[in-house]
């Protein structure tokens, strides 16, 4: 609703698709950072890939990426 406009998904496609993959991206690293370092209500395991800033898990910011970005790509896809 913020990004799109009343004709999309013809218009503004790739304006929604990236922002609400940011928008994931971030909150996953926001929520990881505060159960992992500040609430410690789950810890990672010393084989758990990180990333270097700020810490989050790799596994967790990779699906954010790669989850949306196919399903928005299968998304346009089916409407062509």
């Amino acid at each position: 609703m913020v990004f799109g406009k009343r004709r999309w998904p013809e218009q503004h496609f790739l304006r929604v698709a990236i922002a609400t993959i940011a928008f994931g991206l971030v909150y996953t690293v926001f929520s990881e950072w505060l159960n992992v370092d500040i609430r410690r209500t789950w810890i990672y395991k010393e084989s758990m890939p990180r990333l270097p800033w700020p810490g989050t898990g790799l596994t967790p910011a990779l699906q954010w990426l790669i989850v949306p970005a196919l399903r928005f790509w299968f998304a346009r896809k089916a409407r062509s």
